[in-house]
């Protein structure tokens, strides 16, 4: 019998726009795994999303289920902490009763598109962004690179940035979109991370029981509920 890799890592990807074509396709996949099976799949990452050459084109494959749960009839999860660190939900990051849903999933593909952004889609890219990182570091052991404190502190420090970093245009924009790497491609990607904030932390047609950071920040002493929000 001989084995073979089932796809390839992401950043084995050449551009931006075949990034988006792989993203759609694996949360395409998170769709339907969820509508017709009912499991929310909890741990959306780079590391977690595989390349399948079809062809001349990529398509996108979802991996590792591992810590996927059983949904209730109302497509929510238990409120349990799981995922990669930079990749979480706040709601996640705080641990907060809130029940899980396709929402958290979402947040998380929105922050893999602001990381790959920043760091670079495929590996010579970031392998010369982190070069300039090391340099920039060297010349001054104060500075902290773009999204440091979305991997580093406790889950409570990673949730109060990106909070900071998400309030608003301005803050996405000054806090992440301007460190994105240079070109045509990455304003189209931009545009993509533009879209789903609006979609998830600014969208009226979300239940007003999930209305994003103005009701994440009162998780603590108000725990609210994300039934009936509907799907992006």
């Amino acid at each position: 019998m001989v084995l073979q890799p089932l796809g390839r890592p992401l950043n084995t990807l050449k551009s931006p726009y075949e990034l988006i074509i792989v993203l759609a396709d694996a949360m395409a996949a998170h769709s339907v795994i969820l509508k017709t099976c009912g499991y929310l799949h909890r741990n959306i990452s780079p590391n977690n999303i595989m390349v399948v050459d079809d062809g001349e084109r990529v398509r996108g494959l979802l991996i590792d289920f591992d810590h996927a749960i059983k949904t209730d009839k109302s497509r929510l999860a238990i409120a349990e902490r799981t995922g990669t660190l930079p990749f979480m939900s706040i709601c996640n990051l705080q641990n907060s009763k809130v029940q899980h849903s396709e929402l958290d999933d979402w947040e998380s593909i929105l922050y893999v598109v602001c990381w790959l952004g920043v760091h670079g889609v495929n590996r010579d890219e970031q392998v010369a962004y982190q070069q300039e990182i090391d340099a920039m570091c060297k010349d001054d052991e104060y500075y902290k690179p773009p999204l440091a404190k979305w991997e580093a502190g406790t889950f409570d420090d990673v949730a109060i940035a990106k909070k900071n970093d998400l309030e608003d245009d301005e803050s996405f924009n000054d806090c992440v979109l301007q460190y994105f790497q240079k070109g045509a491609a990455y304003d189209e990607l931009k545009d993509m991370a533009r879209s789903l904030r609006l979609a998830l932390f600014e969208n009226p047609e979300l239940s007003l029981l999930y209305s994003g950071v103005s009701v994440i920040r009162d998780i603590p002493d108000k725990p609210a509920s994300r039934k009936g929000a509907k799907v992006l």
